[in-house]
């Protein structure tokens, strides 16, 4: 008969559940075998993960045995069984330009002196991106003369074999030679089984490949003690041949984030002292004197770049011994510091190198307040190739194949950025347009901006317009009594949107500042006086700068602290300002979102 609950006690039929009720058998099976296997899908026989590594192993030996993935013959190593499964799973790779796109070997390729370029051939970016444009490949480099170096490629006729000294330029030709051979922290030894070859241990492969073009146009760094450097200057050309001159380091400025360059300050075999500065156009130019070929010089410097090229300006001045003593005596001074002893050092870098009028101050190229006189005088430009990994394009396309995306990071021009990016398959035509974010974009208005903006946009847009009229007073007002909506004050944040149209307005008056200096500040530079001192000591450039500005209109700086401009006319705050106003309103939604 039909079971009973009382004969079937020991089961506990009064504890019924789902998955366990002797009155409906048939879904109480049902409902265990659902939950058995639900619980057996946690589990992972032992046979499959013998399974899977068999697997794997296998596709170890088919990445090894593919020819597709071999280079001259070598076989690709796997060196891990779970390779395969990783590379499915890449999706972006972040990687560096120098070193990995290429190889960080520099060429001293071509260079520009007196608004002159030398330099013959062709580099290997413009090769790749002629072939990849159908153009073909370009006729090869000639040789170089006989005589000099295996690895010097640069050539022309007119600076090579001591040929340079019969050219009008020749003064600028030795000025730029000089600086090469100088400017740097290199250290030679020579080779063990050759005492002739020098081998140069430079911190960087550019001033290796700079000691390196040096000698082989007839100005041989052959020699560094603690305090001198030898110079072997040979008048016929002849490699590692030529008198010996003795150059004293008196001082070297090392290269920092904040300046974008170095120097040295050496005292020459004729007593003379020299300050020599080399760096990138954007942190050398703007503090150079204006000559014949300043804008042939930056001409030059942006055609070598957009040839892939890097480049490099070198520049430098004659000091007076008491502008030198009084510089040297405040070095000491701040090398003694226990703390900001690096932040005081670099300031008085800049200080020479810039040639400030005031002490203390930062690089005029963060603080546009800082007053400085150009008279650097340009002494050439270098352009160095550095040599593209091999094959590195078509790896490039095959990681595309594969959908995966690729970010490279460089620290070039745009213009030379761009054109290795085509040139390693990075960029494709196809590409085009590229979209490039740049200060000229986003200083173009927006028609209609003002239906569409708020009270703090509005309030903004007020203080710009102070900005632009020079009427600091006004913008102080309206940055302390603008009003949100109901008359609610400006926060905290709010009063950073108007800081941010001081920090904008000072990086664009650089520029405009230089050019003001330089038509307005005559009676500072006198440009024969240049081996006299260069305008005489720091101390006196900043007493006739306090002269100059005697009686005169007093400007004051952008901002809430009302500090002075060292008398710099309101011009460059005006146009900076007009600019900043342009910036500032396509900046302005990003910062003001979170405000509103």
């Amino acid at each position: 008969g039909a079971p009973t609950t009382a004969k079937m006690w020991y089961l506990a039929p009064h504890e019924i559940t789902t998955t366990f009720d002797i009155t409906e058998p048939e879904a109480a099976s049902t409902a265990r075998f659902v939950t058995y296997i639900i619980l057996l899908s946690m589990l992972i026989p032992i046979s499959l993960y013998v399974s899977v590594e068999v697997v794997k192993t296998f596709l170890m030996f088919v990445i090894s045995s593919d020819d597709k993935m071999s280079f001259d013959g070598i076989p690709a190593q796997a060196r891990s069984a779970g390779l395969c499964e990783e590379l499915g799973q890449v999706s972006y790779i972040f990687s560096d330009k120098t070193g990995t796109l290429t190889q960080n070997l520099m060429v001293f390729k071509k260079c520009s002196i007196a608004g002159i370029e030398y330099g013959r051939g062709y580099c290997e970016v413009e090769r790749a991106i002629a072939r990849r444009s159908g153009k073909g490949d370009l006729p090869d480099d000639p040789d170089p003369p006989e005589g000099v170096d295996q690895d010097f490629r640069f050539v022309d006729e007119r600076l090579m074999d001591g040929r340079w000294r019969d050219l009008p330029t020749a003064h600028a030709i030795q000025e730029f030679f000089l600086n090469l051979a100088l400017n740097h922290t290199a250290q030679v030894e020579y080779h063990p089984t050759n005492p002739t070859m020098p081998i140069f241990q430079a911190e960087s492969p550019d001033e290796g490949a700079f000691v390196s073009a040096a000698r082989n146009l007839g100005w041989f760094f052959c020699k560094r003690t603690m305090k001198d450097i030898v110079v072997k200057v040979s008048d016929d050309g002849i490699v590692g041949e030529g008198r010996d001159k003795v150059f004293t380091v008196l001082y070297a400025n090392a290269f920092d984030n904040t300046r974008k360059r170095t120097s040295v300050v050496v005292r020459c075999f004729d007593e003379r002292i020299l300050l020599l500065v080399k760096g990138a156009d954007t942190s050398v130019m703007p503090f150079c004197e204006a000559c014949h070929h300043f804008a042939e010089t930056q001409s030059q410097v942006d055609k070598f770049s957009r040839q892939g090229l890097r480049t490099l300006v070198f520049a430098g001045r004659y000091l007076s011994q008491d502008e030198y003593l009084s510089w040297a005596e405040l070095v000491r001074s701040a090398a003694l510091l226990s703390e900001k002893r690096e932040e005081e050092l670099s300031k008085l870098a800049s200080a020479i190198e810039e040639a400030h009028t005031t002490l203390g101050r930062q690089s005029a190229l963060i603080d546009a307040s800082t007053p400085y006189t150009p008279i650097l005088t340009i002494h050439g430009a270098t352009a160095l190739e550095d040599k593209l990994q091999e094959d590195v394009g078509e790896c490039i396309e095959n990681l595309s194949r594969a959908n995966i995306k690729l970010w490279v990071l460089t620290g070039d021009k745009v213009e030379t950025a761009v054109n290795i990016g085509y040139a390693t398959a990075l960029l494709r035509e196809e590409m085009e347009p590229l979209v490039r974010l740049c200060r000229e974009d986003l200083m173009e208005l927006e028609v209609g901006w003002e239906a569409r903006a708020g009270p703090l946009e509005i309030a903004l847009d007020k203080a710009l317009q102070r900005c632009k009229q020079g009427d600091v007073e006004g913008l102080a007002e309206v940055a302390e009594h603008a009003q949100l909506g109901s008359g609610r004050k400006l926060d905290e944040d709010a009063i950073q949107v108007f800081e941010m149209v001081e920090q904008v307005a000072s990086k664009l008056a650089i520029r405009i500042k230089n050019q003001t200096s330089q038509s307005s500040d005559d009676s500072l530079h006198n440009p024969g006086n240049r081996d006299a001192g260069a305008g005489s000591s720091i101390q006196a450039l900043s007493a006739e700068r306090r002269r100059s500005t005697e009686g005169g209109e007093k400007t004051t700086r952008i901002g809430s602290s009302h500090e002075e401009w060292d008398g710099v006319s309101a011009e460059p705050i005006r146009v900076a300002g007009e600019a900043s106003a342009k910036y500032m309103r396509e900046m302005i939604r990003a910062k003001l979102a979170p405000i509103e």
